[in-house]
């Protein structure tokens, strides 16, 4: 199968719709980043096992659309999440102010440079 450059399908759409299934099913979730691995491998696992479904027992190809959503869902969350941790570590040294949304922490956090850093 030939690579589309996500220009075919409007995956954020799908990856949105699939983040509201997962808060209504599950809510907000708090985990270590050990267990969001874990949470990923598992998905990813059935990624694997929808992908043979397909090629080797006449296996739907919206299971693996299904299932490559669900582990695209996921590892955006894991993304975002170390992404905010590593602005929040890159201030911290400057006394960064406390902040009470994740809106507020975007806000003041990321896309800044660094004090003396040329962005």
């Amino acid at each position: 199968m030939k690579d589309l450059q996500l220009e075919i399908l409007d995956i954020k759409k799908a990856v949105l719709s699939e983040h509201r299934r997962q808060i209504k099913k599950w809510g907000v979730q708090d985990h270590s980043s050990f267990e969001w691995m874990c949470y990923l491998t598992e998905e990813v696992g059935e990624l694997a096992e929808a992908i043979s479904y397909y090629e080797y027992r006449y296996g739907g190809a919206q299971e693996v659309f299904d299932e490559a959503i669900q582990v695209a869902t996921l590892a955006l969350k894991i993304a975002e999440m170390f992404g905010v941790e590593g602005a929040r570590m890159k201030w911290e040294p400057w006394g960064a102010p406390d902040v009470d949304s994740v809106e507020d922490f975007r806000t003041l956090y990321l896309n800044k440079p660094l004090k003396g850093e040329i962005k």
